[in-house]
């Protein structure tokens, strides 16, 4: 992978990220799932982007399944986890973040940290030395070790692929159709060395509750990074599943 292309995803991710925190200082209480989901579209224009690889996607109450669809009547309020899923793309990438959070309350419920920890720790295992299936034993692995479980999907995420060859095809549609091919899926089965940009989010599951953070993982040789979080190592992997405050 060329540093241009590396550039294009760090670009991507840091501008994801800051239309979700832009978002996040305006939310208030009575918002919809529908009425934030329509406000992270608004703010990913402001930020340059022009298609989506996956549109936003908002819900309240960290249901251990994610709903099909989103709510228009269920208002938001205090306590309430708000799960954010988007993946905006410009002209040669795309980012790709899944955020969660609790409204009006400084209390973490243990679904929310331990997913979070779920994904920091996924992120970390990966590197040039592991299959790809093997990310996805690991995250299973760690779900258990915790008594908890992943949701029933059977993948964890998947290879993220930029605008160039067969990728650039009906951009970003074209990649977004590669994604759901069970080779480029992070599940059991793939036993191919991971190379190229990884978009993780394990999906956490307590009882009759769950939550997913989501980060892009860079691996290239011996080159590691946490996409559009600053530094590299522990101090990069201490920032996956926050938004900066700027």
């Amino acid at each position: 992978m060329g540093d241009e292309l590396l550039e294009s995803f760090e670009s991507a991710q840091l501008a994801t990220i800051r239309a979700v925190r832009e978002v996040l200082a305006l939310v208030q209480e009575g918002t919809t799932e529908i009425a934030l989901a329509s406000a992270l579209e608004e703010s990913v224009r402001a930020q340059g982007f022009d298609a989506w690889f996956q549109r936003p996607r908002v819900q309240f109450g960290a249901p251990a399944t994610p709903r099909r669809w989103m709510r228009e009547k269920e208002p938001l309020r205090p306590g309430t986890v708000v799960e954010i899923h988007l993946a905006p793309a410009n002209r040669d990438a795309f980012g790709s973040l899944g955020h969660a959070f609790v409204f009006g309350s400084d209390e973490e419920p243990e679904v929310l940290r331990e997913a979070r920890r779920l994904c920091q720790a996924t992120c970390g295992f990966s590197s040039r030395w592991k299959t790809i299936g093997e990310v996805f034993v690991y995250a299973e692995a760690w779900a258990k070790n915790h008594r908890y479980a992943l949701d029933e999907t059977q993948t964890v995420g998947h290879l993220c692929f930029p605008r160039r060859g067969r990728a650039g095809w009906l951009w970003p549609y074209g990649a977004r159709t590669a994604t759901l091919m069970r080779r480029h899926q992070v599940q059991f089965f793939n036993y191919r060395r991971i190379h190229g940009v990884l978009s993780l989010a394990p999906r956490l599951v307590i009882g009759d509750q769950g939550c997913t953070f989501g980060e892009l993982v860079v691996v290239d040789g011996d080159t590691k990074r946490i996409v559009g979080r600053p530094g590299t190592g522990a101090g990069a992997i201490e920032q996956i599943g926050w938004i900066p405050a700027e």
